[in-house]
């Protein structure tokens, strides 16, 4: 009776060990694990570019990773003023749109997630 219970007792140890290392192994996963994305990126008229990004990444971050970029604010709330010297006029109306996957983009840049495949294209426009 003695060696069956010590028995049980070692196979529910080792289970719980087993759902412990197998849980933090998928938590591990999850958070170091980089997730790559393409995405487009075009500024005016130019050539389509294609980026790998890590993924959280947001389109602003990407911007200023691969561009030279002048803007108000930080975050969320950055307001794109320049890219690559190419200045939005506000005495003429003038301002950077993104869309994302061909369309106006709903939240700013510093707001919007990369997920996988999207296109992102940034041109002026006016108000």
């Amino acid at each position: 009776m003695k060696k069956f219970l010590g028995i049980i007792i070692l196979v529910l140890i080792l289970s719980g060990m087993y759902v412990f290392l197998a849980n933090n192994k998928f938590k591990s996963t999850n958070y170091d694990k980089k997730v790559h994305f393409s995405v487009y990126e075009q500024i005016s008229s130019g050539p389509k570019r294609k980026y790998t990004v890590i993924g959280g990444e947001t389109a602003l971050q990407l911007l200023q990773k691969t561009t030279n970029v002048q803007k108000k604010d930080v975050g969320p709330n950055a307001f794109i003023i320049e890219i690559n010297g190419k200045k939005a006029e506000q005495s003429v109306r003038e301002y950077w749109a993104f869309y994302v996957n061909n369309k106006l983009a709903e939240v700013g840049a510093g707001s919007y997630q990369l997920k996988p495949n999207d296109s992102v294209l940034w041109k002026v426009e006016k108000y």
